[in-house]
């Protein structure tokens, strides 16, 4: 239970540092360009891994196909800056090691979504 516990704050706190980071300093345009936010992080019990979930906002872009290759390149924006990322974190937190850091998109709003829309149907 201390686990849960202390890896839902070290999760919180991460989520923190790269809000912050994204908002505020991070040089990348593929990332400064679109509105990202991140949702969620979640740590491994050991703290050895972390998976960081997004939404983005894309801007001007209405095909799907579009709205697919511009997720694969914020991801990939993502794994280009994990460096600067782990360092932003080993600055603020002062832990023994840093989480290595995973990136998805969070489908959970596109899910709600699309059951409004069926409830609505009925």
């Amino acid at each position: 239970m201390a686990n849960n516990f202390r890896t839902g704050r070290m999760g919180a706190e991460i989520q923190r540092i790269l809000s912050n980071c994204l908002a505020r300093e991070i040089k990348d345009t593929t990332l400064k360009e679109n509105m990202i936010s991140i949702t969620a992080v979640d740590v491994t019990r050991d703290g050895s891994y972390a998976t960081v979930y997004f939404t983005a906002i894309p801007l001007g872009v209405q095909d799907e196909k579009n709205i697919d290759e511009l997720d694969a390149q914020i991801i990939d924006a993502f794994q280009r800056s994990k460096g600067f990322l782990k360092k932003a974190i080993a600055r603020e937190m002062k832990l023994r090691h840093i989480p290595e850091l995973s990136f998805k998109k969070d489908i959970s709003l596109e899910n709600g979504r699309h059951i409004d829309e069926l409830i609505n149907s009925l």
